[in-house]
């Protein structure tokens, strides 16, 4: 082979070499052009997903923000809630978001008369919203008038009420029942404060038709420490009179009670009595006693308490109960009311005092001039008698820590006619060293002889070491 050809093939073979070698380094280029394709696609990919989940989260938090701002309207404004449950298909939503299960949620509705009432005076209205009732009983519900509670200690009670039949005009004798009202109290009960009205009697009932004018009394305590006295006088307060209002109401059908017959016989403290039987109403519970005649004293009262789930043992308080009994002292019927706030399906009732009056202490004589009073009884001291021109008012002191009222309201002079008594009362002190103090009073305009005849109806309570237990069941009817 000669020495040019050897060159021409050598050169041939670096040719092929250099085209094999940018060959190498494109094939290279292009990977390495790939790889960063990659992670940019993969970096805009992650990009994307960052800026649709930030989306996304800003839609679900826009409509938490706007489903928890629709849960606390309904639950602080019951103008809101009103308006919400008035349409009907968001009336079920709303009942499952209110928090505060108050008397719409736990009330049995349909007992209740909406009847959205409400009564104008000076600029101001008295609204009523609901009405439950049964025969013997009404339960008036009302919200107060704008800006008549805005402090703390303002209050509002009950000055006057006329309850009257639609149709005839004829009024209505019924017991009336009222709590007087604050900010605190309104704040747990829904804005809304009660009137109760109850009827005793088989043969009594309310009718359907009712007008009823209430009028009240704005109290305003001048200093924070100030507080309402026992016997109704505000003398460190404000007072301004609101109202009168009138109302006219046509309620729904009454319906029937349930009766639960019980025939239970206890005897305590020597005493025979037995729970006849249950009536039960949406507004509350009738329990019917019935006390032997052999018994060495009569049975004034009988207590009762509430035993929860949780073993807590509350006493039924004043305002939620009534009584009624028989002249002679034969029986009595105990109305316990619904806690139209917090409705559980049944309730544990113990029976846990009672009171009693010595049949031969029944009747007690009071001499003004000499000042004494016969037969003496154990639970109560005749403190003074103080003669004042025509009148006279006797105080006596309560032996022990409850508050009752010894006597009926009124006396009977020596032969045998009856007279009402005034202006009477309650005090009680507090002191470090002798304790509470709580004293009775009563004002009357004394017969020629200056004596006088009481009679008891009421004495100190006596606690009952074993209760006994009544189941007392809610109203199904």
């Amino acid at each position: 082979m000669n020495m040019k050809r050897m060159e021409r093939i050598l050169k041939e073979k670096a040719d092929h070499m250099e085209v094999h070698s940018e060959s190498f380094l494109g094939m290279s280029r292009i990977h390495e052009i790939a790889d960063h394709t990659k992670e940019i696609s993969d970096l805009l990919l992650h990009n994307c997903e960052k800026r649709m989940a930030k989306r996304i989260a800003a839609y679900v938090t826009g409509i938490a923000v706007l489903f928890l701002s629709f849960i606390l309207c309904l639950n602080v404004s019951p103008v809101f809630a009103d308006t919400v449950s008035s349409v009907p298909w968001l009336h079920s939503i709303a009942s499952h978001l209110i928090l505060h299960r108050g008397f719409e949620q736990t009330a049995d509705t349909s007992y209740i008369n909406e009847c959205k009432l409400t009564a104008t005076t000076d600029d101001l209205t008295l609204t009523m919203p609901y009405v439950i009732a049964d025969e013997h009983n009404v339960i008036f519900f009302f919200q107060p008038p704008e800006g008549v509670l805005n402090k703390e200690d303002d209050y509002m009670k009950l000055s006057s009420i006329t309850l009257s039949d639609s149709n005839t005009g004829k009024q209505i004798e019924s017991v009336n029942s009222f709590s007087s009202v604050s900010k605190a109290s309104l704040q747990e009960n829904d804005n809304l404060f009660l009137l109760k009205s109850r009827i005793a009697g088989d043969k009594k009932q309310f009718p359907q038709a009712l007008t009823l004018t209430v009028s009240f009394q704005k109290i305003s305590l001048k200093d924070t420490s100030a507080s309402l006295s026992e016997n109704g006088t505000e003398s460190d307060s404000v007072l301004n009179q609101i109202g009168p209002f009138t109302f006219h109401i046509t309620l729904n059908d009454f319906v029937e009670p349930v009766v639960h017959t019980l025939n239970q016989t206890e005897t305590m403290e020597n005493q025979k009595f037995t729970i006849k039987s249950l009536k039960t109403y949406p507004t509350g519970t009738e329990i019917q006693v019935l006390f032997d005649e052999q018994n060495p004293c009569f049975i004034s009262d009988l207590g009762f308490s509430i035993l929860s789930e949780d073993g807590t043992l509350t006493e039924v308080a004043e305002d939620r109960i009534t009584s009624e009994y028989e002249e002679d002292y034969s029986s009595a019927v105990f109305f316990i009311e619904s806690d139209y706030f917090d409705q559980p399906s049944s309730q544990t009732l113990l029976l846990t005092s009672l009171s009693l009056i010595p049949k031969e202490k029944e009747y007690v004589t009071i001499d003004i001039s000499t000042k004494t009073m016969t037969p003496a009884q154990e639970d109560i001291t005749l403190l003074s008698v103080e003669e004042k021109d025509s009148s006279v008012t006797l105080a006596f002191l309560l032996n022990g820590p409850s508050v009752y009222n010894p006597f009926a309201q009124y006396f009977l002079d020596s032969d045998g006619l009856s007279h009402s008594l005034s202006n009477s009362g309650t005090t009680i002190e507090k002191g470090s060293e002798t304790g509470t103090v709580i004293t009775t009073f009563f004002t009357l305009t004394p017969p020629p002889d200056g004596r006088i005849t009481l009679r008891r109806t009421d004495s100190l309570p006596i606690p009952i070491t074993d209760p006994v237990s009544i189941t007392l069941p809610a109203f199904n009817g």
